[in-house]
């Protein structure tokens, strides 16, 4: 199998070029899902000058991907704007010492702070309030479980005194507190 591309084949990242970052979703409204661009994304690609002269396109053709004059087919149900995935937050998420619990507090000063070059937006969707995925299902008091340091274990009901603390606590599923138990109101009752 040859893997060396002839001379005239150019590569283009399309994460980057629909406005993302190895360490950042791209933008969802070019994105089908977390892999596949969907017909937006392939115009927004095909649509980079690079591109353009790397196709041998014409340069005067030029077109608005989002506001082409046309209607884009493949923006139904399955590509819209609507949150397809289950949230989560990023346990291993740190600015200095302070966690997406941290920002939980908060989410309207914290969220837009930086670790790493990553938004806590983004890595902390649910202590955010993200609408870009789907907040968990508050699951029962006995299905979220904290290991404490002295080897003893723990439930949702533990987090209904010291709420605001404990509902930080990261439980054995790697699992923030307030994305499994109702007494920390963030994640969605049923």
């Amino acid at each position: 199998l040859d893997t060396q591309l002839p001379k005239n084949v150019e590569v283009f990242d399309s994460i980057t070029e629909c406005g993302g970052s190895t360490s950042s979703f791209s933008d969802p409204a070019y994105f089908q899902d977390a892999i596949h661009l969907n017909n937006k994304g392939y115009c927004k690609v095909f649509t980079q000058p690079n591109v353009f002269a790397s196709l041998g396109a014409c340069a005067k053709i030029f077109h608005n991907c989002d506001s082409p004059g046309f209607e884009i087919t493949g923006l139904d149900e399955k590509c819209d704007d609507s949150p397809t995935s289950i949230c989560t937050d990023d346990t291993t998420w740190k600015r200095k010492s302070k966690t997406c619990a941290w920002v939980a507090k908060k989410p309207e000063r914290r969220c837009k702070k930086k670790s790493k070059g990553v938004e806590a937006s983004i890595a902390c969707p649910i202590a955010c309030g993200s609408t870009k995925c789907t907040i968990p299902v508050c699951r029962k008091n006995s299905e979220w479980t904290l290991k404490q340091k002295n080897g003893k274990f723990k439930n949702c009901n533990y987090l209904k005194t010291k709420t605001k603390r404990r509902c930080g606590s990261i439980g054995i599923d790697n699992k923030f507190g307030y994305e499994a138990c109702k007494v920390c109101t963030l994640c969605k009752s049923e």
